[in-house]
């Protein structure tokens, strides 16, 4: 895979489906996601942990990702792990990409950003001299 090791699989929201765990697993990746949850295939379990996303297929879509991301921030403000989900099309829609430029300073102000090996484990990140706890996409992860 061009010199690359894939752990994880995350499916675009019209292909996800739960029953594919098995064929990912043979396949030898580990991890799964999906709106609401991340999976570790390896060990069966799995840790909630909601997505803001946006999108940019069409014009309504974009402007509620936008409406929508701003009104889970202060609503997942208790929740450990959140995660954004950020496709190459949405840093160049003129919303969306004003809006990430809000919600990424204002996660990054009381969270810090995980892998979701950390966030399911609790491993080091490499490089890093002590454990980190997956405390989300921010504050575990942003």
């Amino acid at each position: 895979a061009g010199g690359l090791e894939p752990h994880g699989f995350v499916p675009p929201a019209w292909l996800y489906r739960a029953d594919r765990a098995p064929v990912l697993r043979s396949a030898g990746l580990t991890i799964m996601e999906d709106a609401w949850w991340v999976r570790d295939l390896a060990a069966g379990r799995r840790l909630r942990a909601p997505c803001v996303q946006w999108s940019t297929r069409k014009w309504h879509r974009a402007v509620a990702g936008v409406a929508i991301a701003r009104a889970r921030l202060p609503l997942e403000r208790g929740r450990t792990l959140l995660r954004l989900a950020i496709h190459p099309p949405d840093v160049e829609h003129p919303a969306v990409s004003r809006s990430l430029r809000w919600v990424l300073p204002r996660l990054l102000e009381t969270r810090r950003v995980v892998s979701y090996r950390t966030a399911l484990h609790g491993k080091r990140e490499a490089g890093s001299g002590k454990p980190e706890r997956g405390s989300g996409k921010g504050k575990g992860e942003a």
